[in-house]
């Protein structure tokens, strides 16, 4: 009889991690709109920051960046 290998596929990790949101997926100028006048650094940790995913772009409170928790945002949208 035959065996079956299942070969791993290997893919490329185009951000940081998989489930989170991070600060180099920000996308600054949507999110300069978002917030006209005010810069990145001044923003309060609830204020919304368009970040750029796999599934596009969507927003998410500035305090789940690099907070090393999933974002349910990532993937709602």
């Amino acid at each position: 009889m035959a065996r079956f290998t299942q070969k791993e596929k290997k893919r490329e990790q185009k951000y940081p991690s998989d489930f989170g949101s991070h600060k180099s997926m920000v996308n600054m100028e949507a999110t300069q709109k978002l917030h006209p006048g005010v810069e990145f650094d001044d923003l309060t940790d609830k204020d919304l920051v368009v970040v750029t995913g796999e599934n596009g772009d969507y927003k998410t409170p500035k305090n789940r960046l690099d907070s090393g928790l999933a974002d349910p945002n990532r993937y709602s949208a």
